[in-house]
């Protein structure tokens, strides 16, 4: 089933030094929310795949819950962005 998600939250992660010279972070955590009707996906767990961007069909979220789900992006997003989701039962 396809459907449309709104960006919610846009968090970024911080840049740390895991080794001497060695940095890693500076991603961003994005929360998205199914646009409605979100109620039809509270009950169940549903899997995600972001259709469009495109430069964004290779990440991976979290599983729905609540209609909601996360994933992580080197690309800043705006809360309000727009998402074409894929939707199928988890």
């Amino acid at each position: 089933m396809e459907g449309i998600a709104q960006v919610v939250s846009v968090t970024r992660q911080p840049i740390v030094e895991v080794a001497e010279g060695v940095e890693a972070g500076g991603s961003y955590t994005i929360v998205a929310r199914i646009y409605p009707p979100a109620d039809d996906y509270s009950k169940y767990c549903f899997q995600v795949k972001i259709s469009k961007p495109i430069d964004l069909a290779d990440k991976i979220p979290s599983a729905m819950d609540h209609g909601r789900f996360t994933f992580y992006s080197d690309r800043q997003l705006k809360v309000g962005d727009q998402l074409d989701i894929d939707i199928s039962p988890a």
